[in-house]
């Protein structure tokens, strides 16, 4: 019969399924959760994150707290300095340091010059000029000193 016929081949198909398929979706599980575990350990903390938004209102760019070296404001603009996995990189955002202000300051960055906000980890040391000019050097590669105005240089100096 038709019947031995078809439980052969219903078998066939039960250890075909067997020996192909369920390797492969073990492997894929396995794979799946490893991938798990890994990005949950690469997650940066959601509250350590600064979003920046231009005058638009509109989201431009979102950097971890830490990773900000300095913010320069250029006319309409804002420069944001940052390090990227060891290098320094240059985001330029259509807005005014009024705007960014206050969500700079709660992630740690100071002010330090009218145009100027700083984060203190990148400061290296504080110096005078010869001119008179107070300035920070900054631990970060590449980059000029910060000029930093005298009303902003006691709250400098005791951050460090």
């Amino acid at each position: 019969g038709a019947e031995g016929f078809f439980e052969v081949v219903g078998r066939s198909f039960g250890v075909l399924f067997g020996v192909c398929i369920y390797p492969y979706a073990l492997l894929f599980l396995g794979l799946s959760l490893y991938a798990e575990r890994t990005k949950e350990e690469q997650v940066v903390d959601p509250s350590s994150l600064i979003k920046f938004y231009d005058e638009y209102k509109k989201l431009r760019i979102v950097i971890a707290s830490e990773a900000v070296i300095f913010l320069k404001s250029e006319e309409n603009y804002v420069q944001i300095h940052y390090s990227d996995q060891g290098r320094n990189k240059k985001f330029v955002l259509r807005s005014s340091m009024r705007a960014l202000e206050e969500q700079v300051v709660r992630h740690g960055l100071v002010r330090c010059h009218r145009s100027y906000f700083i984060n203190p980890d990148y400061i290296k040391m504080i110096r005078k000029e010869p001119s008179g000019v107070v300035v920070a050097e900054l631990k970060a590669e590449g980059y000029e000193s910060i000029p930093i105005s005298r009303k902003y240089q006691e709250e400098i100096t005791r951050l460090l």
